[in-house]
């Protein structure tokens, strides 16, 4: 009986005969030995090949009969490690570089061996490009003033001192693709009787869930003769998203004389972050308005009664990429300090939402603007395109009680980041000009800001002004966001539209919310579509679901990192309300193991567009490697007896002579071949 051996026993056999084979061979100053090169991928590879082919490729030969676990690659016998240095361009940057190379860049060395996706190297830069999230939801008021709202909205927030005292009011944003720039708007508005400051007292924080129900905080920065509404200065109220009745949704502690600052909803963990000006704390709530914890930067509150000083007071506050990002109050107009500047810092979250705090860290020093100060920050958004630009609205105060003009900016700062897909970076402030107001001067920003996938949308208190009173606007301004500009480029909402009241300075914080629910985009598959150079080209499948239950998907676009192309970038594919489709693209660029990621761009047929982002966080490899014979993907031991099998064949060109086993090309199935086939061995 013929009994076929098992597969370890013949690769026991195959490796022992090997081992004879190779101890029976001697080393010669002409036999192939290792060869060190960096690959089009900038991949590290070695090889078992000859001295002049190795020169060919631009290599690093270790010796004849040198095999490649002999020596260290890359290159030749030097040790690198992760670097982080500042270039050009790029920002901060991760690269795999020696110990000098990375001093004489000025950067920061890691360690021998550790690579730049070492979680520790995360320290490289403290931004991440990652999109903003939407998380708005439009409100839904059965009121008859309101029904006919059918596209995207805002709201923006008041003082009780503006003409007719509405604290509250939303914006009916859908003819805005159909107004010229640099006009007026005239834009349906929507106030509930009842918002007002016997409801809801002196409020300047706003912010809105994913159902559309709003949230204000009590605030006493307007000025100091205003009075609280009835839940008092720690108040946060609830406007119902379908009623428009006003409720008290949470009482904060410690700030019963002194009032709030901000308020933002974080989508992600449900829930909300509050700052409290009494004590200097950031308050956690639930979404029945319950506090969880409190977050205390800086120095500990020692319960003395508010407000709390300059230099421990958190205004802005906002959720991005699970962390929380707070605003510093360090000086203003009146309290300038020549050596602390406003400040944007940041915790990270865990992950039930809380912040962790010990890792807190300083994320922008603020550039100062008139008579070495600036304004403090009061509202922070993060875009959702550009990469998550930082959007960063000040407020002039002159003290605590103080509200006053001209004074305040909008900033922009976007993550700068290397090519490495692990690489960080730093904010950095751009170069777009965000000009608020008239004359070029920038500087008439309320304190509130929003961000869409086309506009930032900003209060202003001065878009037009004459001396006679007779055309002012004032409320809020649509800047395009890919270029920047001024009232010549924006769109112009004034917020009682009546044009004989002076609405300054009385406008407070903005919140844009749109009509559609965003798309749910999934990457389905990742496949490499050839085992030939460039290696790198790959089809992708991307499933794409509409969430929303009345409007149609359009179209979508595709964009990718610079260096890479997708085909097709763009799709004219009607999807229906809650329908699903899946199409694919070709990739063509990155390295194995790298990640990219894709921004996609959905736009409806109301002409609604949403924005995200999706990612592949390790690309397969691409390509043959050498001694797969089967094309299995890996080395093991059927490619190993296919090669025993062609042993001394001379590759002469004729009936598909050799068929790939001559893998190191020198023309010949030898020692060559079974060493390199055994270096790339992988089962």
């Amino acid at each position: 009986m013929n009994i076929r051996p098992t597969r370890a026993a013949s690769l026991q056999y195959v490796l022992t005969t090997l081992v004879v084979m190779i101890l029976s061979t001697a080393a010669t100053a002409d036999q192939p030995g290792a060869c060190c090169w960096e690959d089009v991928n900038g991949t590290w590879t070695c090889a078992y090949i000859s001295d002049d082919d190795c020169l060919a490729i631009g290599g690093t030969w270790g010796g004849g009969g040198i095999p490649c676990d002999a020596i260290d690659c890359p290159p030749l016998g030097e040790v690198v490690g992760a670097c982080c240095y500042i270039t050009e361009g790029y920002g901060l940057y991760c690269a795999e570089i020696n110990y000098l190379d990375c001093m004489a860049n000025s950067g920061t060395y890691w360690g021998d061996n550790v690579v730049c996706n070492d979680p520790s190297v995360e320290l490289c830069g403290p931004c991440v490009y990652s999109y903003g999230a939407l998380c708005a939801g439009k409100p839904q008021y059965q009121d008859a003033a309101y029904t006919n709202f059918l596209g995207a909205i805002a709201v923006q927030t008041a003082s009780p001192q503006i003409s007719g005292g509405q604290v509250l009011t939303v914006y009916d944003l859908s003819m805005v693709n159909a107004s010229p720039a640099g006009t007026l708007l005239n834009a349906p508005r929507y106030s509930h009787p009842s918002w007002n400051a016997t409801n809801l007292g002196s409020i300047f924080g706003l912010a809105l869930d994913g159902d559309g129900n709003v949230y204000v905080s009590a605030s006493r920065t307007w000025n100091s003769s205003l009075t609280s509404g009835p839940a008092g200065w720690g108040a946060v109220y609830s406007i119902d998203t379908v009623t428009s009745a006003v409720s008290v949704f949470a009482v904060l502690p410690n700030a019963s004389t002194e009032g709030l600052g901000s308020i933002t909803f974080d989508c992600d963990h449900q829930q909300f972050f509050v700052s409290n000006f009494g004590d200097g704390k950031i308050y956690r709530l639930d979404m029945a308005g319950a506090i969880l914890d409190t977050y205390d930067h800086g120095i500990p509150w020692d319960g003395s009664a508010g407000p709390v000083g300059v230099g421990d007071r958190p205004w802005a506050v906002e959720v991005h990429h699970e962390r929380l990002f707070y605003s510093m109050w360090n000086e203003d107009m009146f309290n300038g300090n020549a050596s602390v500047d406003n400040t944007i810092w940041s915790v990270p979250l865990d992950a039930a939402g809380k912040p962790i705090v010990s890792d807190a860290r300083l994320e922008i020093i603020l550039p100062q603007f008139l008579s070495d100060k600036s304004s403090p920050v009061s509202d922070i958004r993060f875009s959702p395109n550009k990469g998550g630009s930082m959007f960063l609205a000040e407020r002039t105060q002159n003290g605590y009680y103080d509200l006053t003009l001209d004074q305040a900016r909008i900033l922009e700062y976007a993550c700068a980041v290397g090519d490495h897909p692990s690489s960080a970076g730093l904010w950095v402030e751009t170069t777009t000009n965000w000009v608020l107001g008239p004359g070029g001067t920038a500087r008439h920003a309320t304190g509130g800001v929003d961000v869409t996938m086309d506009r930032v949308w900003a209060g202003c208190d001065d878009m037009r002004y004459s001396a006679a009173q007779v055309d002012e606007i004032g409320g809020l301004q649509g800047i395009p966001i890919n270029t920047g500009g001024g009232i010549p480029q924006s769109i112009l909402v004034d917020y009682q539209g009546d044009l004989s009241n002076v609405d300054w300075p009385f406008l407070g914080d903005v919140v844009y919310a749109d009509e559609v629910d965003c798309p749910l985009v999934q990457i389905m598959s990742v496949n490499c579509l050839t085992l030939f150079p460039p290696y790198n080209k790959r089809l992708v499948r991307i499933a794409v679901t509409n969430r929303d239950a009345a409007t149609a998907i359009a179209g979508i676009s595709l964009d990718v990192p610079s260096g890479m192309t997708i085909t097709p970038g763009s799709f004219s594919i009607p999807i229906a309300p809650l329908g699903v489709d899946i199409f694919q693209t070709e990739l063509v660029g990155g390295y194995p193991g790298g990640s990219v990621c894709i921004d996609v761009l959905v736009e409806f047929v109301s002409g609604d567009i949403c924005g995200q982002r999706v990612c592949i966080e390790s690309l397969n490899t691409c390509g043959w490697i050498r001694g797969d014979f089967d094309f299995d993907a890996m080395v093991g031991v059927d490619d190993l007896m296919s090669l025993i099998g062609r042993w001394a064949e001379v590759c002469d060109g004729v009936d598909q002579d050799c068929n790939f086993h001559d893998i190191d090309d020198s023309g010949l199935i030898d020692m060559g071949d079974l060493l390199m086939l055994l270096d790339n061995w992988t089962v």
